[in-house]
């Protein structure tokens, strides 16, 4: 059986740059990624059918329908994560249009980046991964929110000071946990949407696996029901001799039948 097939652009390459942007890319998305999909489980069948004929058209029907069924659900949910991303990034838009001007990663840092920038790395594989990955980005956004929140005021000298540093901390901590919050959500969606093609994945190992199991005990039982027969039926070889060796005993004959002169 083939391995677990993951595809490779979970996300698209084209960041949206608002919520409706989200919205046209999360369905331009889902349509290619289903295309994509089918005509894979099509070469796979059709692979499968010129290997093994009929049997491996079967096969490849009911095997390869349940892959594409499986998949359905992670372009989904990753086209839903797509829009996710779009409304994370709708406040950047805004603030562009507004502004006109770069901005720092969370509105406070020095370094460029998003009002609401992502902590996550690549897609989650199974629902798991997800939650694990997106309680862990929303923890630490919490923590750097409140680290602003409470150092951001003392970093002035003034009242002046300590009140734009407030301020900052403020923005700091709301930018920093909505962000952690937009990225535990987008890791279940990508989760949830890849849990159902991890599975399949486990359930086709187990399957090989078990497969090349019953082989093995297969092969191990035509050898032993061999053996036996042999044993049974087959030639066996005679007990040993306790006499002298037959060429022995013939020379021990011709020797007495010599006379004497």
């Amino acid at each position: 059986m083939a391995a677990l097939y993951v595809p490779s652009d979970r996300r698209p390459d084209v960041e949206p740059e608002h919520v409706f942007h989200g919205v046209g890319l999360g369905v331009v998305q889902l349509s290619k990624g289903i295309c994509e999909d089918a005509h894979e489980a099509y070469q796979r069948t059709s692979a499968d059918t010129s290997a093994h004929g009929l049997y491996g058209l079967g096969k490849g029907v009911v095997a390869n329908s349940a892959w594409l069924a499986c998949n359905i659900p992670l372009r989904a949910f990753d086209s839903l994560s797509t829009v996710v991303e779009g409304m994370r990034n709708t406040p950047d838009c805004l603030t562009d249009e507004v502004f006109g001007r770069p901005r720092g990663r969370y509105g406070v840092d020095k370094e460029a980046g998003r009002l609401l920038e992502s902590r996550l790395g690549d897609p989650p594989s199974h629902i798991a991964g997800g939650l694990s990955d997106g309680f862990v980005a929303l923890g630490t956004g919490l923590a750097d929110g409140g680290y602003d929140l409470v150092c951001k005021p003392l970093e002035g000298n003034g009242a002046c000071s300590m009140a734009v540093g407030a301020a900052k901390g403020l923005l700091g901590f709301t930018c920093k946990a909505t962000g952690g919050v937009f990225d535990l959500t987008q890791a279940v969606v990508e989760g949830v949407g890849g849990t159902p093609n991890a599975m399949y994945g486990v359930a086709e190992d187990a399957a090989s696996a078990g497969f090349e199991v019953a082989t093995t005990c297969a092969q191990g039982v035509i050898s032993s029901t061999d053996w036996l027969l042999d044993i049974a039926f087959g030639e066996t070889a005679s007990p040993p001799s306790t006499g002298p060796a037959p060429s022995q005993q013939s020379q021990r004959e011709g020797d007495s039948s010599v006379s004497l002169p």
